[in-house]
């Protein structure tokens, strides 16, 4: 970019922090620009503004005409931040430069651009920054590289995308060649094995596309032995890949996918029901408390809970576990949908929190001894306060209470309550917070068990996992639609 909009704010393209190199091969400034997804210009009374995904506004001090051409030259996205600059300034020579490199520069200071490497006329990878705390990293001819084990390389719609929890950006790969080359990172390599490995690459391109794969903090510098510097991390070497990735796309500031309740499938997709319809005609129904039945103080349940693993002499009787189930997951109210009012989907009144209301777990009770109920699988029926008694085979079910006996320690549980989750129940309102929603209120449910448990004198216990598929498979449920996502022991005391 011209010497004003570099003195204006572009210092932070220089190469930052760990892992700088020598003999850098990359100039950011030779990359193609255009504006980053979800931004909207806005024009009033001859003034224009954007404003991104989230809300974000940038003023554009520029004449209409300059903004015309900008504006044409930034959709085409084929020339760079000088060759943006030099258009505008030919074609519209009375617009005010300072004007001009001062919007260059916020956009850039801002990270409201994406960057793209252009090889024989065609774009062969684009960069996107998520925040301003993305930063641009040199690549050297010198060393060799290695692709981090947080690094994720999947399908974005016709081009691959390589993303990494430890970097503020992602780097769209439109090329095979260019894919090729990501792949082939997985074992160190140097400058000059990439050349040899991938001739139909430049080596200018090569070494544009090692910088962009390290600006988004998917690829680094390796030791002699092929360690990168996450390889001799102690924070780095305890995380697994899945968990900083579902981590880091789960909160903001990491990534640039839309996020919170925007009902991404309202017009499209009907919203399931607030309450799953009953599936068994066989019902077994349940003790409900009357006002005041119960009493306890909640400081000194709060007191008493504690994970208990070992069955009583007596058994968990029906009348105890109707009053359990009564205060964890009883309907107390339905919310209608009333799209006049904003509120497009049914939902209900609990006496657990829930996100958005929406309640998307089912307790399903696989139950071994429990007097006045026999033997079997079970659903709750939350709203009717019954259970559903369900066809499964005793060998699956045997198999699911000695998963949870090993999760206890060997110890075996009356009843043990999986919670199972209704996915599209909540994807259906959320964008990338689903499932992390979805995990906080099995948190708040098991909470609420132990509190229910305690004041009833019952052995509670969370379980730590459970498998999905066995209980799927079990209850006849499809396994991306409804399956377990939470397990709880209960005993008698």
């Amino acid at each position: 970019m011209h010497e004003e909009a570099r003195r204006a704010g572009t210092e932070k393209n220089a190469p930052a922090g760990e892992g700088k190199t020598s003999a850098p091969i990359f100039d950011p400034e030779s990359l193609a620009v255009s504006l980053k997804r979800g931004v909207r210009l806005h024009e009033t009374d001859g003034r224009a503004v954007f404003v991104d995904a989230d809300g974000v506004a940038l003023a554009l001090p520029l004449s209409p005409e300059t903004r015309r051409i900008f504006l044409s030259a930034l959709d085409e996205g084929a020339c760079t931040a000088n060759e943006l600059a030099d258009a505008a300034l030919h074609a519209a020579p009375s617009t005010d430069a300072a004007s001009l490199y001062y919007v260059l520069a916020q956009l850039e200071r801002g990270r409201w651009f994406r960057y793209a490497l252009r090889s024989g006329g065609r774009n062969a990878a684009t960069l996107e920054p998520f925040s301003r705390r993305f930063d641009f990293a040199d690549a050297s001819v010198t060393g060799r590289y290695r692709l981090s084990r947080f690094a994720c390389l999947r399908r974005e719609e016709d081009d691959a995308a390589l993303e990494s929890p430890l970097g503020h950006g992602r780097l769209l790969l439109h090329t095979s060649e260019a894919v090729a080359l990501a792949a082939a990172l997985s074992r160190p390599l140097s400058f000059e094995e990439m050349c040899v490995l991938h001739p139909a690459l430049a080596p200018k391109d090569i070494g544009a596309l090692l910088a962009m794969m390290r600006s988004v903090g998917a690829l680094f510098p390796c030791d002699a032995e092929g360690r990168i510097p996450e390889d001799g991390s102690e924070q780095l070497r305890q995380w697994e890949f899945y968990d900083l990735l579902f981590h880091s796309r789960s909160r903001q500031g990491r990534h640039g996918n839309p996020i919170g309740g925007s009902c991404p499938f309202l017009g499209e997709i009907l919203p399931l029901p607030g309450v799953k319809r009953p599936i068994s005609a066989e019902r077994v129904p349940l003790h409900r408390p009357e006002t005041g039945e119960r009493r306890a103080d909640f400081f000194e349940l709060a007191e008493m809970r504690r994970s208990l693993r070992i069955q009583g002499e007596r058994p968990l009787g029906v009348k105890e576990l109707g009053i359990f189930l009564h205060f964890v997951g009883g309907v107390r109210e339905i919310l209608p949908a009333s799209p006049e009012k904003g509120y497009w989907y049914e939902a209900s009144l609990r006496p657990c929190a829930g996100s958005g209301a929406i309640h998307e777990l089912e307790y399903y009770l696989t139950v071994a001894r429990c007097d006045g109920l026999p033997p079997g699988l079970y659903r709750y029926d939350p709203l009717a306060h019954a259970l559903e008694r369900l066809e499964a085979d005793e060998k699956q079910l045997e198999k699911l209470l000695k998963g949870a006996a090993r999760a206890m320690r060997g110890a075996r549980c009356d009843v043990l309550i999986t919670l199972a989750a209704r996915f599209q129940r909540v994807s259906w309102k959320y964008r990338s917070i689903a499932y992390s929603l979805l995990l906080k209120d099995v948190g708040a449910v098991f909470q609420q068990m132990y509190l229910a448990a305690s004041a009833l004198g019952l052995a509670p216990c969370a379980l730590g996992a459970g498998d999905s598929d066995d209980f799927a498979e079990t209850a006849g449920l499809d396994y991306f639609s409804e399956t377990s996502v939470g397990e709880f022991a209960l005993s008698g005391r």
